[in-house]
């Protein structure tokens, strides 16, 4: 059954049961179904809400953009595993994305959960590259930092477009998922780095999308990330794990901490 067909909030309430004792809470409900939808390009009516024994059992979300396709979550409640729902799950997808065409095919696991990257792995998939996080505490106000220029986060899409046009980027911070953001995320540009980022009104800001120029290096984009913290003190700041390791130095020279989880980038190949 498609999630449009059970329904976002129903299918909400069986991610949250999925994920109940995962590494990292779920908070799902039918908002963010859509915020996924809108950002992420998850396709809602190929995403898929799986049954065992007459109950729901699992959800499968599948994105899509062109000849690429992305696992944007999966999940199987509790009391339904340890009985190959999960990989007859991760089969079916695959299968449905050849049939209709599709070319690519990745996802992000935590590095912590071998049981589903071997699952994965058995399909195909192969890891590409890790994923870190990182954290910052509050900075203190210094109103005589440099100012970041407000930018349209379509003008950093671009920019992230020319940077990587071969498309190995992650696919939540590519330039198709930043070109989707909106209030109150916000984009600020400072030399040549440029930084996405949420609320900056809330208490915890994320950043949602980075770049910077290759002939300037990583201090630029560290130098945004430091004047906003610095213009909008007493919050607390991270990085999910959905950034390439190798942009550490970036994080590092801004004084940030790395965060415990990672995660890994797999991809599989399904089409000529």
């Amino acid at each position: 059954m498609t999630v449009l067909d059970y329904g976002l909030a129903q299918t909400a309430t069986v991610l949250e049961q999925a994920f109940s004792d995962y590494f990292v809470k779920l908070p799902a409900t039918a908002a963010t179904l859509v915020e996924m939808a809108r950002h992420d390009s998850v396709d809602l009516a190929a995403s898929r809400v799986w049954w065992c024994a007459g109950q729901p059992a699992g959800v499968l979300l599948h994105a899509g953009r062109g000849w690429s396709g992305r696992l944007a979550g999966m999940g199987v409640i509790p009391a339904a595993r340890r009985h190959g729902l999960g990989a007859r799950m991760v089969e079916t997808w695959i299968t449905e994305c050849r049939q209709h065409g599709l070319r690519s095919l990745g996802l992000e696991v935590i590095g912590a959960n071998s049981c589903a990257r071997r699952l994965y792995e058995r399909f195909g998939f192969r890891s590409v590259q890790r994923l870190a996080g990182w954290t910052a505490k509050p900075a203190r106000a210094a109103t005589d930092s440099p100012a970041p220029e407000a930018v349209d986060p379509r003008a950093v899409a671009r920019h992230l477009a020319q940077r990587d046009p071969a498309g190995v980027l992650p696919w939540q911070i590519a330039a198709e998922s930043v070109a989707q953001l909106g209030p109150p995320c916000t984009a600020w540009r400072l030399g040549s780095a440029e930084a996405v980022v949420s609320d900056l009104a809330a208490p915890s800001v994320a950043i949602r999308g980075l770049t910077w120029e290759e002939r300037t290096g990583p201090l630029d984009a560290a130098r945004v990330l430091q004047a906003l913290m610095r213009r909008h003190p007493d919050r607390d700041w991270r990085a999910p794990a959905i950034f390439p390791e190798s942009w550490s130095p970036v994080f590092e020279h801004a004084g940030w901490a790395p965060s415990p989880l990672d995660q890994w980038q797999m991809v599989l190949h399904v089409g000529a």
